[in-house]
């Protein structure tokens, strides 16, 4: 599947698994492509602030633009995991009001 997915700034902190954020996204662009059809494009980016000591911030945002709708989310979390999960669990019941709207009308 050719995907439309552009992810900025991955943490660079030790113990950040890329892979795994990645393969996280990865399944959320198809879930979400499965539910609304047409060309999609979500963009994923990452920010990281200085917090207490070694410990650092994990802001994630996410944007999904497809068929003509978009959807955005953010969350924030002192671990990358936590708020790439909660950004995409976000912008998934974003896609299911979008379908449920789009249903309705």
């Amino acid at each position: 599947m050719d995907r439309k997915l552009n992810i900025t700034h991955l943490p660079k902190a030790h113990g950040v698994d890329k892979s795994s954020l990645t393969n996280t996204i990865e399944r959320a662009y198809d879930k979400i492509n499965q539910r609304l059809p047409g060309e999609m494009l979500m963009d994923v980016h990452f920010k990281e602030f200085h917090g207490q000591g070694a410990r650092e911030e994990v802001e994630v945002k996410a944007k999904v633009v497809i068929g003509g709708i978009h959807l955005h989310s953010s969350a924030k979390e002192w671990d990358a995991q936590k708020a790439l999960h909660g950004a995409l669990d976000a912008i998934e019941k974003e896609a299911d009001k979008a379908i449920h709207k789009k249903s309705r009308g």
